[in-house]
């Protein structure tokens, strides 16, 4: 009866039974990772930029809420505050919504801290 033997030997010591997954030294890292692009980063509203964005929701939650066409009303105010010239960078009807609802929140939070602080409990 014939005995088929392996071709390679099996591995004696641990470090030959892992491969090795180091990137060699000649490869830079970009060339290793080219999908690693730098993420921009967010435009920073101002207070006032903040404020000309609250009063143009307002303005269109007046005018369209009754209706009950909640996404034209971020759209109007998109394009009113595009149009005001103080505002420093286009925005979208997204960025209009994301920054209305966190104005939205501080100015609740300053409004309940008033009620407190004056003594009329709501």
């Amino acid at each position: 009866m014939a005995t088929i033997l392996p071709s390679t030997p099996p591995p004696t010591s641990p470090s030959a039974m892992v491969p090795n997954e180091t990137p060699s030294k000649s490869c830079p890292p970009s060339a290793s990772r080219p999908f690693n692009t730098p993420k921009a980063k967010p435009y920073r509203f101002s207070a006032t930029e903040d404020l000309i964005i609250v009063c143009e929701v307002a303005a269109a939650n007046a005018l369209i809420t009754p209706y009950g066409k909640i996404v034209a009303v971020f759209a109007v105010a998109s394009q009113k505050a595009n149009e005001h010239e103080a505002l420093t960078v286009k925005t979208s009807i997204k960025s209009i919504q994301d920054r209305y609802k966190k104005s939205q929140d501080i100015f609740d939070k300053q409004d309940a801290r008033e009620r407190v602080m004056s003594g009329v409990c709501g």
